[in-house]
């Protein structure tokens, strides 16, 4: 499996032709280094950044992670007007984030530049293209050499905008080698909160596949950092991926990837086992209740045999946590209650180091939250396997409505060459269980605390604002 890995990206070349600080590059040796290969003895990363500053970042970037990258700034990397390392149809492989909308690019010198291989888009009454999102895909396309890959990322607008990006657009799909289309939700940007689509090309696709483009709706599928921040799990990520997989028929990476699952839960159960072993003695004859579900927890583990078959944990682990919770308040309620010295003796029978029984309580709460914290990330793991195998089972690719959908070129013409994947996908009703509504109910308390705090700030800064000017 390597050795075929390393074969296909031997002396391969990456290129983005808007590489900001380096950001792709990175990330695709990270994805190499991690099937065991050394990124750097079988690619070279070519970059083109007009703006020095973020060119000198890149370059320093790529010696930290001891990288063979060729980076080109200022005017000549311009890349609407420079092929500056003349790879047209050179590149194995071309990740990039290029800045959206960009307008008043000159058409005749774009047009010199070459690489349009669909032609120019919309020229306005000053020969200027006012939006160069179809010049980023254009050259996006025709670097590639004829198997290369390319994945990018675009403005949401681009995947239906009409007029001659249409035509370019249709003839871009009439080539057989669009691969997939993601839509990504709001707020996945660190400064900004638009939507965009992820684009990804293959030259190489198989011939089977070669009138058909995958469509993936991810934007109810994500995890809320905070109130201004989204993003995908490790998990996550790993689901959707394995949605291409299947729809390639990589059925092989989808298996690893539930054996990845099961190792995963089972590893985490009992870590979690000798957590409760621990806790069972803070909380003295307290967590009794804990006793029978720890015992349904290891049964479980000991006797399950696939991957479903360990997905009732998610219950099981859910009624722990409450059963700890309030084994941890009866036994803080028993120990407020008396008094200062006989806590402090009730402290010491539990644990011989506690001092006083209001540090004992502070202990024990913080070893409870650690433990429940745990609990969670085991139960996301669990709640991401079952989303996984309730769409695909042991691997079968089917479109999903609402998240995912083949659409072929003759339906994609049928929707006047539009590529937004919500056209296809439709739209499936969206259940929001009793307990994400409390876990969202719990983040919208903590971001109002938040922006309680940052509103008191702001009223003491206008305040001592008001009493320098006298007013």
């Amino acid at each position: 499996m390597k050795s075929s890995f390393l074969n296909c990206i031997k002396d391969g070349k990456n290129i983005d032709p808007a590489c900001g600080s380096g950001g792709m590059f990175v990330s695709s040796s990270d994805f190499v280094n991690a099937e065991g290969i050394n990124a750097n003895s079988v690619m070279t990363f070519y970059g083109q950044e007009k703006v020095e500053f973020n060119a000198k970042l890149c370059i320093m970037n790529m010696a930290v992670h001891g990288l063979n990258a060729k980076i080109k700034s200022g005017d000549e990397a311009n890349s609407f007007y420079h092929d500056a390392h003349n790879l047209e149809g050179s590149c194995d492989y071309v990740m990039a984030n290029p800045p959206f909308n960009v307008d008043k690019v000159k058409a005749e010198s774009t047009q010199n530049a070459g690489r349009l291989p669909f032609g120019l888009p919309g020229v306005n009454q000053k020969k200027e293209v006012s939006n160069a999102n179809y010049l980023w895909i254009s050259y996006f396309y025709a670097y590639l050499n004829d198997s290369g890959r390319a994945g990018f990322v675009m403005a949401a607008s681009a995947t239906d905008s009409g007029n001659k990006d249409r035509e370019i657009r249709k003839q871009l799909i009439q080539t057989g080698h669009v691969d997939c289309l993601m839509s990504v939700a709001n707020n996945f940007f660190y400064k900004v909160s638009l939507p965009c689509s992820l684009w990804f090309f293959d030259k190489g696709k198989k011939e089977e596949l070669k009138d058909k483009v995958l469509f993936i709706d991810s934007r109810n599928y994500y995890t809320v950092v905070d109130r201004t921040l989204n993003e995908w799990s490790e998990w996550q990520m790993k689901n959707l991926n394995a949605i291409v997989w299947l729809y390639r028929g990589e059925k092989g990476k989808y298996a690893k990837l539930l054996q990845d699952y099961w190792t995963q839960i089972i590893n985490d159960c009992k870590e979690l086992d000798t957590e409760f072993e621990s806790v069972s003695v803070l909380l003295k004859g307290y967590g009794e209740k804990l006793k029978p579900l720890r015992v349904q927890i290891l049964d479980i583990i000991k006797n399950a045999e696939d991957i479903n078959q360990l997905l009732p944990l998610n219950d099981l682990l859910k009624k722990y946590t409450t059963e700890l919770n309030a084994s941890l308040k009866a036994l803080c309620e028993y120990g407020d209650g008396l008094e200062k010295g006989e806590a402090k003796e009730f402290a010491k029978s539990i644990d011989e180091t506690a001092s006083t029984w209001d540090r004992f309580k502070k202990s024990v709460s913080a070893s409870i939250e650690e433990v429940v914290s745990q609990i969670k990330a085991c139960r996301t793991v669990i709640k991401e396997a079952k989303w996984l195998t309730e769409k695909f089972g042991d691997g079968t690719y089917t479109d999903v409505l609402g998240l995912c959908k083949v659409a072929t070129i003759d339906e994609i013409e049928e929707k006047n060459w539009s590529l937004t994947p919500g056209a296809y996908v439709g739209v499936a009703r969206v259940e929001e269980d009793d307990e994400n509504f409390e876990e969202r109910m719990t983040e919208i308390h903590k971001e109002l605390l938040t922006l309680q705090a940052e509103a008191n700030q702001l009223m003491d800064i206008i305040s001592a604002n008001f009493e320098e000017l006298g007013i």
